[in-house]
């Protein structure tokens, strides 16, 4: 598997990269998302990556393996989280720097071959831009093809625990909390890292709140249907 049991993503000398998501495909090839310094950058843009069975990476997705979404301001960029549709098709969840120099929260959506899925939002990606700080690390897909993110979100000056949920087309869900965007006020700074759906039809994300200096774990469940 790889050279000597290992991977690693190099793109340009001495520049940083970073993984922090991995899910396998039915033929047991691993997609890889994270962050990348690209030849002729100075900050990282979201990076994912499939290797095949051997390690090595598979030339028929993307650009030798490699597919770049390099955000549409300058500022690091970061793939949080990874997942694999029944039909093959691939969606990356994280956050990438806004216009204002603070983070907005990103999804974008491949084919099986790296190219993006142009049925969804703008272009194959879906932006959340709230009023401040917004960040993402973790998602769902749901049966019908709708996607669920967690994260925070600055309202206020205070950053709140956040759940997103997306249609197939990448349209907020508007029967899901206020259009499409579910959070509440809480006695300190929040913030959700994971989210998943159990056969019953309720959702759980966990995360933490920071109250008086002190981070607590939180633990969210909410019936989908009243989400």
């Amino acid at each position: 598997f790889g050279a000597g049991g290992i991977f690693i993503l190099n793109r340009s000398a001495e520049r940083d990269s970073y993984g922090f998501a991995i899910v396998l495909d039915e033929g047991g090839r691993a997609v890889i998302t994270g962050g990348a310094v690209m030849p002729g950058d100075d900050t990282s843009s979201i990076a994912t990556v499939r290797l095949g069975r051997d390690g090595m990476p598979d030339p028929s997705f993307g650009d030798g393996g490699l597919v770049v979404y390099p955000g549409a301001a300058e500022g690091p960029d970061y793939g949080n989280w990874v997942s694999i549709m029944p039909d093959g098709r691939i969606v990356v969840t994280g956050a990438e720097t806004g216009s204002t120099g603070s983070y907005d929260i990103v999804v974008i959506r491949y084919h099986p071959d790296g190219s993006r899925d142009t049925t969804f939002g703008d272009d194959g990606v879906v932006l959340y831009q709230g009023s401040g700080y917004d960040y993402a690390w973790g998602q769902t897909l749901m049966p019908d093809g709708s996607i669920i993110i967690a994260g925070t979100t600055e309202v206020r000056g205070n950053s709140l625990p956040l759940l997103l949920r997306y249609g197939p087309d990448g349209r907020p869900d508007p029967s899901f909390g206020e259009h499409g965007v579910w959070t509440f006020e809480s006695f300190g700074s929040g913030m959700l890292y994971g989210v998943h759906l159990d056969e019953a039809g309720y959702l759980y994300a966990n995360g933490y709140i920071t109250k008086e200096g002190k981070d607590i774990s939180l633990l969210v469940k909410i019936p989908l249907s009243d989400g």
